[in-house]
């Protein structure tokens, strides 16, 4: 009977050892094919710069009156992006840039789950993936676990780096809050995104 009791335990820790190794191989071939999805998205976007950049260089050949009206339009958008500079500077709290954050990420969330496809969600909405993942920490902190996220959140106004925030939120998963986490990636209802936790 003790051999019987140890040969079940000893079946018991090699099936452990093979889910784990089975879990740690899904891992890497998800993150494989993230670094894939990656680099086939930053060429798309090099081709697409060079192609913007060689039609401009003709449409500066053109004509003087073409190239008043490119004068114009550069001068429009130098007075937007003040525009956008000054309403940035005036509404840029850390609450505001965080909820901007966890908009951003459920955009591209609903882009995913319509196409099921990261590359293609990013591409439509003008990130790329690393800029949503490396603050995804706190848009899947704030979805999963909303009270220990508002937890995180300071109360007085001290200015707080979206990194240093990020890392507070990252520490603060715990082991079972990162199964959960995970599991809410495999049934789609968060951005497929693989890092670690803890």
């Amino acid at each position: 009977m003790l051999e019987l009791a140890k040969l079940k335990e000893q079946t018991k820790m090699d099936q452990q050892k093979i889910e784990h190794l089975e879990g740690r191989i899904k891992y890497l071939e998800e993150a494989n094919s993230e670094l894939k999805n990656d680099k086939e998205f930053l060429l798309s976007q090099i081709k697409g710069a060079l192609g913007a950049t060689a039609s401009t260089g003709k449409s500066d050949s053109s004509s003087s009156s073409s190239s008043e009206e490119q004068k114009k339009k550069k001068k429009k958008k130098k007075e937007t992006k003040k525009s956008k500079k000054y309403t940035d500077s005036h509404s840029r709290s850390r609450m505001t840039t965080t909820d901007g954050i966890i908009r951003r990420y459920k955009n591209a969330l609903k882009r995913f789950t319509k196409f099921g496809s990261m590359k293609k969600a990013f591409t439509k909405i003008n990130v790329d993936r690393n800029t949503i993942a490396r603050k995804a920490i706190i848009a899947e902190l704030a979805i999963t676990y909303p009270d220990t996220f508002k937890e995180l959140l300071p109360t007085d106004e001290v200015n707080e780096k979206i990194s240093e925030f990020a890392e507070r939120c990252r520490r603060a998963i715990t082991k079972e809050m990162a199964e959960t986490i995970a599991a809410k990636k495999k049934s789609g209802q968060l951005l497929p995104i693989m890092h670690k936790y803890t």
